[in-house]
């Protein structure tokens, strides 16, 4: 889950990486949600922010969502497994280690086996 609003200036950027993420053919199968938060739905539509980010888009207006979910900023990252267990949490910029650590939790993940 990626949690961005439409003031964010970095938040296009790191919207950039996880669609590369995505289109990686070795991570076929895993969602990539992204969850417009702290912003009018109405400045979010506006925006036009939400063409570039090629994954499906929830709006969380009134922040519940975020709040729930730990999130105190923005951007930020959680990966959450196939139970609901958020696994790996990057809080700000998705760069460098932090996004080298998300893809290595992904792999973590899609190796093991689900409880059935």
């Amino acid at each position: 889950m990626y949690f961005w609003a439409s003031w964010c200036g970095v938040c296009d950027a790191d919207a950039e990486s996880l669609v590369a993420l995505q289109e990686d053919p070795e991570w076929q199968g895993v969602s990539f949600v992204g969850v417009a938060t702290s912003d009018s739905r109405q400045d979010i539509l506006e925006s036009n922010k939400l063409e570039k980010k090629q994954f499906l888009n929830l709006i969380d207006s009134d922040g519940i969502v975020s709040t729930a979910l730990g999130v105190d900023s923005l951007p930020a990252t959680l990966l959450v497994d196939a139970s609901g267990h958020v696994r790996y949490r990057v809080k700000g910029r998705l760069i460098g280690p932090s996004l080298m650590m998300l893809a290595r939790e992904l792999e973590n993940i899609s190796k093991e086996t689900p409880n059935d």
